[in-house]
């Protein structure tokens, strides 16, 4: 009880010092000619089931920067973007030698992508550390080149890429470095792909080498008028891992009608976010399991009830080998001009004791 003062205290103040400090940042971007935006957010949880009860205090934040840099005849698009954390919480975290200890602060920089980009005629040219996703699906990720950091937030691909544009065509290609955390592989990887507009549809093939050859296709449309629904968007990718005959996929369909929108999706993937790693690549998260894929089915659905709140219903089946295991959220948020709240819950399902994950959190944008 004592400690969740402390929390509380400790977040007034930090919330009091950024909103202090505010205005001289502001004036120091402004006078470099960075501009910004980011937000910083306050989130409780609680975890309940009958063998176990946790708590935990997460300050968060998310700032983007860019800035432009004129050279010659052209320019240079500058990018940084970093989501700090910091959990205080009541869990175990497991080590890498398999024991257990109290981990009550822990605390993350999240430093997401820097990057420099320039347009060179019909192609555009970036190097630095960038993101790169590849998938087309709404509600699951069936392939993952990123590290996965606290949070489950992605981080970008040290490496290089250029995107060339033509017509109704987009192709594009890169290298990236698997070598910035202990146990990675110091191995290079690389993608190419091709996209293809057909107006309202549009596909996309891709090659893919991240330890061993990836191949994959993906595309988006819209169906017009479908029987008595209004216009539905229908999307979908499939990706095979060569050498370990690994399959991954995800087909979905999002409607839109008056009230919000709906998604429903028919997927085959591993737990989690997709991870493919380099043999002994390890960013330190463990949120990554290594596991054979198993069908799952996936829906949200979104209802807009005014300018300013909105209700979100969810929920996932995953058929694994062992046992059937599902999930169903509730999330209500209140989004103001520049601020947030949201309060949800979470069920887990499964053989395992039936989990209840408890949240309210705030945000506030500038």
């Amino acid at each position: 009880m004592i400690r969740n003062y402390l929390f509380k205290i400790l977040l007034l103040m930090l919330l009091v010092s950024f909103s202090n400090a505010q205005n001289p940042l502001v004036d120091a971007l402004d006078a470099l000619g960075i501009n910004y935006r980011g937000e910083l957010g306050a989130q409780f949880e609680t975890v309940l089931n009958r063998d176990l009860q946790q708590q935990a205090w997460t300050l968060d934040g998310r700032l983007e920067l860019d800035s432009r840099l004129d050279y010659g005849s052209g320019d240079v698009q500058l990018t940084a973007v970093t989501a700090p954390r910091l959990v205080f919480s009541n869990a175990e975290a497991t080590n890498q030698d398999g024991t257990t200890e109290q981990e009550f602060v822990r605390a993350h920089l999240g430093l997401t992508e820097v990057y420099g980009l320039t347009t060179l005629g019909a192609f555009d040219v970036s190097a630095g550390l960038e993101r790169l996703p590849l998938e087309y699906a709404r509600l699951s990720v069936p392939l993952n080149l990123e590290p996965i950091l606290e949070g489950s937030l992605r981080r970008g691909l040290l490496g290089a890429r250029t995107s060339y544009f033509t017509g109704d065509w987009r192709l594009r290609g890169g290298l990236f470095y698997d070598g910035l955390y202990d146990g990675s592989s110091d191995e290079l990887g690389g993608f190419a792909s091709a996209r293809r507009s057909f107006g309202d549809f549009e596909l996309e093939a891709f090659g893919v080498y991240a330890g061993e050859p990836i191949l994959g296709a993906g595309g988006s449309g819209v169906l017009e008028g479908v029987w008595i629904l209004e216009d539905i968007v229908v999307y979908g990718e499939v990706w095979w891992l060569l050498e370990s005959s690994d399959l991954r996929a995800s087909f979905g369909a999002i409607g839109n009608p008056a009230f919000g929108s709906w998604t429903i999706e028919l997927a085959y993937l591993v737990p989690g976010l997709g991870s493919v790693k380099f043999d002994g690549a390890d960013d330190g998260s463990g949120n990554t399991t290594a596991t054979d894929p198993r069908p799952a089915v996936l829906g949200q659905l979104d209802w807009v009830i005014d300018n300013e709140h909105s209700l979100t219903v969810s929920g996932a089946t995953f058929f694994d080998d062992d046992a059937t295991r599902g999930q169903a959220s509730v999330i209500y948020s209140n989004l103001g001009f520049e601020d947030q709240f949201t309060a949800s819950i979470t069920t887990l399902i499964g053989p395992e004791p039936v989990t209840v994950v408890g949240s309210v959190g705030v945000r506030y944008f500038f």
